[in-house]
């Protein structure tokens, strides 16, 4: 598979597992995993929480590109867990639709409410419900643009979901 793919992109909207997936997808596959937004933490030196009160989203969005420009210019495979927003700029879904493959992980509304992320103090985004909702559906057209595949998280667990790409990855790519 390392021939023939570099890099496996994940997006999803907050909360639906992205960074779970990824590590597991990685250790699946003999990837290395990057967490875009654990990277842009180490880059900082601060919590995204306090990234966003401190400097905004416009100075956290900056950082995130800059990052993903750098991580789609390595060559070594690896699993990328991108944050929920990072599609919404054009040129890092431009990086993602020509770097490798990229895969949506998908949840309804009534599972990311169940899973509780309204109002986590560590998801500066979530405190209120009506921009939650106006984010989300800005979002779906976005990563149904850059989807190569896409997965519905709902009542799956993380293996499953794992599993899932995995046989969509041997089908498609595998020699």
């Amino acid at each position: 598979m390392r021939s023939r793919i570099s890099k496996i992109f994940i997006v999803g909207f907050m909360g639906v597992g992205k960074s779970t997936v990824g590590e597991y997808l990685a250790r699946r596959i003999n990837f290395n995993f990057v967490d875009l937004d654990r990277e842009i933490e180490l880059v900082v030196g601060k919590s995204i929480a306090d990234i966003f009160r401190e400097h905004g989203e416009g100075y956290f969005r900056k950082v995130e590109k800059d990052l993903l420009v750098e991580i789609a210019r390595r060559r070594d495979g690896m699993v990328v867990a991108t944050g929920g927003g990072t599609v919404e700029d054009e040129d890092n879904r431009e990086i993602l639709k020509k770097c490798g493959v990229t895969v949506w992980l998908n949840a309804s509304i009534e599972e990311l409410v169940k899973r509780g992320i309204i109002g986590d103090p560590n998801r500066p985004l979530t405190a209120d419900l009506e921009v939650f909702l106006e984010r989300y559906k800005r979002r779906i057209p976005f990563y149904r643009e850059v989807a190569e595949l896409r997965v519905d998280v709902n009542s799956k667990g993380v293996v499953e979901v794992v599993e899932e790409i995995w046989d969509y990855l041997k089908r498609r790519y595998q020699e």
